[in-house]
């Protein structure tokens, strides 16, 4: 058995490792590694608190500095003067209350972030990679990089995720080198099983999220979203759901899948039935939700659209008054939105 990586091997360790990235970013230039650690930091306060001076000193140094603009990315010029027109020290964390059985949380930063593939129409779940399009390889993209080696056997990266909602939340490239589509395939299906497995027993409350081509991917290079959150999981995993022998049904059909097999099984048939579909991997099980494709019915205009987060039950809001007045009824009109018109897979 391949040894975990030292920043894998302990909570602590996890998160020392992703705030001291955090910091080393703050002496490289550009905008993009700016962003990244304002949008990071604001998601959690005490990290926040802990770069805010150096934060505000970087600000003033890249408006200061606003006539090497063109060295950057339009994205990424683009989103730093969102940030102007608030205001650094306007801008707030992010916040999070619970809504009946849901959660929500108000994020301003991943309001500027940019849709990429995640607003485009899209009615097949298989694209081929595209080398002249956005993907981890990108070489303005190094820098965002939190670790990379080998984990469990295969060499992956580990980059952080540039507008997080969730907890230490990166996004995790299994051998980028070979341009894997966002097809998701036996194999590596079997891997990150194994991987949450793996990692369960030195990170509480690990977990892995995956958004299939056409259900919110803002990228067509094969990535999984990895977070370590305790203190309690998504929404989906309720044990009042049916899914879980509760009383309640989910406002879509959600598959709990309890063995590695039991799952691709799953996942063929909607595979082979070209249905859209978002996943959770916890250790030992994955939720496996059929959706409508991106695209085939509306966004309200308080999200940034529905991705593996939000069909598991926590919402993305980037509207402060509608983070105030949504009600529970209103969530579950969007996920009952998003449910397929058929009963896939069954």
């Amino acid at each position: 058995m391949n040894a975990l990586p030292g920043l894998f091997r302990n909570k602590p360790a996890f998160e020392e490792s992703y705030v001291q990235g955090l910091d080393r970013m703050l002496t490289l230039e550009g905008l993009g590694t700016f962003i990244l650690v304002l949008a990071n930091a604001s998601y959690d306060e005490s990290i926040y608190l802990a770069l805010s001076q150096r934060l505000g000193q970087r600000y003033h140094e890249l408006v200061s500095a606003q006539d090497h603009y063109a060295e950057n990315t339009p994205d990424d010029i683009h989103v730093f003067e969102q940030i102007r027109q608030v205001e650094l020290d306007q801008l707030v964390y992010t916040s999070k209350r619970a809504l009946g059985p849901w959660s929500i949380q108000y994020n301003l930063l991943r309001s500027f972030r940019p849709s990429r593939l995640s607003k485009q129409r899209v009615d097949s779940l298989f694209m081929p990679f595209d080398p002249a399009g956005f993907h981890f390889n990108k070489s303005f993209l190094e820098q965002e990089i939190w670790w990379e080696g080998n984990l469990l056997g295969r060499h992956s990266r580990l980059l952080y995720n540039k507008f997080p909602f969730s907890d230490y939340h990166g996004l995790l490239v299994i051998e980028p080198a070979c341009h894997r589509p966002q097809v998701l395939t036996r194999d590596i299906h079997e891997y990150i099983w194994q991987l949450a497995a793996e990692l369960s027993g030195c990170l509480p409350g690990i977990g892995l999220g995956y958004n299939a081509y056409g259900a919110a991917a803002s990228v067509n290079h094969q990535h999984f979203q990895i977070y370590c959150r305790e203190g309690g999981g998504y929404p989906i995993e309720n044990p009042r759901w049916i899914h879980h022998g509760g009383g309640y049904a989910y406002p879509l059909n959600c598959f709990k899948a309890t063995t590695c097999k039991s799952a691709w099984d799953r996942l063929e048939s909607l595979h082979a039935a070209n249905t859209a579909y978002n996943l959770l991997y916890r250790p030992g099980l994955v939720y496996i939700i059929p959706r409508r494709f991106q695209g085939s019915f509306a966004d309200a205009d308080w999200m940034t659209g529905m991705g593996w987060s939000d069909m598991a039950g926590e919402f993305t809001v980037i509207d402060y008054d509608k983070f105030q007045q949504l009600s529970s009824e209103q969530l579950e009109s969007r996920l009952r939105a998003a449910a397929p018109t058929a009963n896939p897979g069954s």
